[in-house]
Parts: C-alpha cells; structure tokens; sequence
C-alpha cells in the first residue's frame, strides 16, 4: 500500500537571521516560462511605485529570459538576474526580501515557498498546486488567483503594509520547523494506514 512521504527544508540551514530588509521582491528558481516570471513582471507593472524585482535562478532559458528583459523594459520594471548562487548567499537573500513571490504553474510541491518562509519571509503565490499545502494565507503569506490584478495588489498589500508583513514574518520559521522540517519529513506515521 502507498503510503505519504511528507517533504521538508532544512529548517537548521535555512534559517532567520533577522537581516534588515534592503530588497523589495525576491524570486527564485528556474528562469522559464512555466514559472510565470513574465505573469510576476505583468503584475508588477500594475503597481503605481515598482518595486524591483530579483531573480536567482538555477538554471535559465536564454530565449525565455531574452523575453523576460524585453517584457520589463517595455513595462519599466526593475530587475536583475543571479544564476548560480552559493547556499550562503541565498539564505541572505531570502532573509534580506521584503517578500518572497511564487507565480509558478502547477508546482508540484515547491521547496522555494518553504525555504523562505524558513528564514522568517512571507511569500505572495498563486494558489495552484503544492503551495496551497505549505503556505498558509493571511498566516505566513498571502494566496491569490492567477490574475495580474490580484498578484499585484497581494505584492502591494505585502510592502506597504509593515505590520501586516512582520506579523506573517513572526509565524514563518516556527511553521516551518513544526510541520516541514526534514526532522518531521522523516518522520512516517503507519498507524494510520
């Protein structure tokens, strides 16, 4: 019989430092179009002072990110790109994000959301796929639909409201190590099957 195998982050790596928050908005993952980089730059646009956007990615689709420049440009939103970064200095990123953003299609489970919310950062999502497990709206981020308006005024929300966002901030790491930590990952319950 199958049983669930819950998944889990390293919640002793990736950790808050309590950094001060010096970047707007954050994503990581892969640059391609199934990530919905360019849904991320179409909501941006919508909101009246851009926030920046930075991309860390592990690996990138050149005609896709070709795509992604000329799409922000056009739009005059501010982006930069990251390929390849140390451990180290995505803990630092995560924990230097204001917020941490997840318009992907369909992900499967997502480790991005959790990685973030680990170092005590909301994340902004489309709720689609695994991440309507692991984030918890109005609890450690916000969940939308995937409307341009929506992601935006979720984005928004996030940064401009202070309280509300070290309010969800607070509840991150502890979620985290309390429900997907690799310590509970490995931890299999058969009593119930």
């Amino acid at each position: 019989y199958p049983f669930f195998c819950k998944l889990g982050v390293d919640s002793n790596k990736f950790i808050n430092k309590n950094l001060e928050k010096t970047n707007d908005i954050l994503y990581v993952g892969a640059l391609f179009e199934e990530k919905g980089q360019d849904f991320l730059i179409k909501s941006v646009a919508k909101i009246k002072n851009r926030p920046s956007i930075r991309f860390i990615s592990n690996s990138q689709d050149e005609n896709f990110k070709n795509k992604v420049i000329k799409l922000a440009k056009n739009l005059r939103v501010k982006i930069s790109f990251e390929l390849l970064t140390s451990d180290d200095s995505l803990i630092e990123a995560y924990n230097k994000a204001k917020i941490v953003v997840f318009p992907s299609r369909l992900e499967p489970l997502g480790y991005v959301p959790l990685e973030a919310m680990s170092c005590g950062t909301p994340v902004v999502a489309v709720a689609e796929g695994g991440v309507r497990e692991t984030v918890v709206h109005q609890k450690t981020g916000l969940l939308c639909q995937r409307d341009t308006n929506d992601f935006a005024n979720n984005i928004k929300l996030l940064l401009e409201n202070n309280k509300l966002r070290n309010k969800l901030a607070g509840n991150c790491s502890s979620y985290v190590q309390e429900n997907w930590s690799l310590e509970n990952s490995r931890k299999n319950d058969f009593d119930h099957f």
